[in-house]
């Protein structure tokens, strides 16, 4: 029994794998890009963990009503 007849059409039936022509970016460039990524990371844990930059205000002036 095939189910072909009951397939519902799907937009990457046509594709053809034969255009793929690869990241146009380059590997070089993702593996900086991931470097990147993994050294801005390391350092906001490193900077929430040591508190080095603190998150919250330091000092807030009260909000005077009139």
């Amino acid at each position: 029994m095939s189910d072909n007849k009951n397939k519902k059409p799907h937009f990457l039936d046509d594709y053809d794998d034969g255009e793929y022509l690869g990241n146009i970016w380059g590997w070089k460039f993702s593996f900086i890009s991931l470097a990147v990524l993994i050294v801005l990371s390391t350092y906001v844990i490193y900077s929430y963990s040591t508190q080095e930059v603190p998150i919250e205000p330091t000092h807030q002036e009260p909000i005077q009503e009139k």
